[in-house]
């Protein structure tokens, strides 16, 4: 799905970000070639960890 839809949108998925607090979020995001980064404390193999959409917000920034 975001692959196609990245092609819909002309979207450089290498310069998008795909947040999640779900390890399935980050799979999904790496998959697609995103950046990724996870909201939460738990372990993760995100590039990013964050604890809350405006801290994301600050790294993406």
């Amino acid at each position: 799905m975001i692959l196609r839809l990245a092609e819909k949108h002309d979207v450089d998925l290498h310069q998008s970000f795909m947040i999640g607090d779900n390890e399935t979020d980050v799979v999904a995001g790496k998959k697609a070639g995103c950046n990724t980064i996870f909201i939460g404390s738990d372990e993760t193999s995100a590039d990013f960890q964050a604890d809350s959409l405006k801290e994301c917000v600050k790294l993406i920034l």
